[in-house]
């Protein structure tokens, strides 16, 4: 409930940057294939036209997407569910802290006995690792 009966007014300033990438060609065709059939596949280029940074990727199938889009949900949040963060450029990991707090939640318990290092094979750690940029993504720029 708001109890201050006067509105506030502020001044904002700010600049935007208008997202935009060239396709070529600019439609494509792709024939009809037959389930159990050899993939079809149709070359195209995307070019930046801008001079910043843009990031593309599929937001179905990129590994890092899907696990960074679970760190953010989970994340803790400032009242009312609202999440401040500074923004991240093209290609930039995900927020340390925001990282370290979801990997510390989700840090495999050592049972009882085990010794660290046994049990384990070698290369295996979290669970949850970073994982490298897919080969989906690319930056433009």
């Amino acid at each position: 409930a708001n109890n201050n009966p006067r509105p506030i007014v502020l001044s904002l300033k700010g600049v935007g940057k208008e997202l935009s990438l060239v396709v070529s060609p600019p439609k494509l065709e792709l024939p009809p294939v037959l389930p159990h059939a050899e993939p079809v596949s149709v070359p195209f280029e995307l070019s930046n036209p801008t001079d910043y940074p843009i990031e593309v990727y599929s937001v179905e199938f990129d590994e890092t997407y899907l696990l960074e889009e679970t760190m953010l949900r989970e994340a803790e949040t400032v009242e009312g569910d609202v999440l401040l963060l500074p923004p991240r450029a093209a290609g930039e990991p995900m927020w340390k802290h925001i990282a370290d707090e979801y990997m510390s939640r989700h840090a495999p318990v050592e049972e009882e006995g085990e010794e660290e290092g046994e049990g384990a094979a070698e290369g295996q750690g979290s669970p949850f690792p970073s994982p490298p940029r897919s080969p989906s993504r690319s930056k433009h720029g």
